[in-house]
């Protein structure tokens, strides 16, 4: 499988996206080879290490090191940063150890960002071990933590100098993360490549049985899509924005909810998604043919759309709790303190059709709010 190179313009810092199959030693043997290191320490999701025998891969030589994380949202927060930050130091790391982050999104942020701010900037790796990971969190640098005010206000850019991708990692991913993780992977049709999200409907079905084929490809599209996009723009000034497509939602979502993981970030974004399209049609950016074609692309994809679609994943405790929220002064608390606010209002990502996403600015954060309640009480 093919190496995608990612070029950040602004620091002149090149890394490869390696994709292919590198599970046992090999996983040792291509970040060696790529980055000639003598001292790594792993962090590993506990859950990936005991299914794929972790702790014997890197207990057979000195030049590496290995510890265990519990992964999940609710630990992705100041207290376990600080926790994982003195462990690592206890193991006596300096500035020549690379850290090598083995795990999901949670496990990759918290770890990308101890490399960020640990003995100020160590080098990282980031080894996916979630479809989620895999085609979007795990490249581009972005790290942090979830704070009482919402998701990742505190965090840091800090791109990695190898992302090694093998999908043979997701056989063992529980159902409802890995559908979860196909958000990331439809957004990026919508944002940029329409042929892309057409293709990614008709291989549902293989894509559905983890087919390794149908994998590879869509992992590599939207790697090579979203590379582009970074090394243009690594700090979000400008078309890296477009990423966010869903998220502004999506993360208002997921801060009622109460950022514990009862909601799944993919599916918090799914619905996200289907909210900016609708909002954008209100909006008359969208038409109402090109709405319909993203929330059944996403029902084709076994995505949550509406409210009534996270119930059935995540109780309907949790969701009722969620709608009561949305009357409530916590949804505009919400959607403002989203990183991405300003005091201008909100810059959404919107669609203006598929394929076409464009970043809309001065959104009034009591217009926002006002939709998605109309939106989740409409269903």
């Amino acid at each position: 499988m093919p190496d995608i190179p990612v070029a950040v313009t602004r620091r002149d810092h090149l890394y490869m996206i390696r994709i292919g199959s590198y599970l046992g030693d090999a996983l040792r043997s291509v970040v060696e080879a790529a980055l000639g290191a003598s001292d790594h320490i792993v962090v590993a999701d506990a859950r990936v290490a005991a299914l794929h025998g972790l702790e014997a891969v890197f207990a057979a030589t000195p030049k590496w090191r290995h510890i265990e994380i519990e992964a999940g949202e609710w630990r992705k927060n100041a207290a376990d940063y600080i926790a994982l930050c003195e462990r690592l130091l206890a193991l006596g790391m300096d500035r020549q150890t690379v850290l090598v982050a083995i795990g999901g999104g949670v496990t990759g942020d918290l770890v990308g960002f101890a490399a960020a701010t640990l003995l100020r900037g160590v080098r990282v790796v980031q080894i996916p071990t979630t479809l989620l990971a895999q085609m979007d969190s795990s490249v581009g640098g972005k790290t942090g933590v979830n704070m009482a005010g919402g998701k990742n206000l505190l965090g840091a850019f800090h791109q990695p100098d190898l992302v090694v991708v093998d999908p043979a990692f997701l056989r063992t991913l529980p159902e409802r993360e890995y559908t979860a993780g196909l958000a990331e992977t439809v957004k990026y049709g919508i944002l940029g490549d329409k042929d892309f999200f057409f293709r990614l409907l008709e291989d549902a079905g293989r894509l559905f049985t983890r087919d390794a084929d149908a994998l590879a490809a869509a992992i590599e599209r939207s790697c090579r899509l979203k590379a582009g996009i970074i090394g243009e723009d690594e700090l979000e000034s400008g078309r890296r924005r477009l990423l966010n497509l869903g998220h502004t939602f999506g993360h208002a979502v997921e801060a009622l909810a109460g950022c514990d993981g009862a909601i799944l970030h993919g599916e918090a974004v799914s619905v996200g998604m289907a909210m900016a399209a609708r909002f954008s049609e209100k909006q008359g950016h969208l038409h109402a043919d090109g709405a319909d074609a993203i929330e059944s692309g996403l029902a084709r994809l076994r995505l949550p759309r509406r409210l009534d679609d996270l119930a059935a994943v995540a109780g309907d405790a949790i969701v009722g709790a969620l709608r009561r929220r949305l009357t409530t002064d916590e949804l505009p608390e919400a959607l403002g303190k989203d990183k991405k606010a300003a005091k201008r209002g909100l810059t959404l990502v919107l669609p203006f059709g598929i394929g076409d996403c464009r970043s809309v600015e001065g959104i009034p954060v009591a217009e926002a709010a006002a939709f998605m309640r109309d939106f989740a009480h409409c269903e």
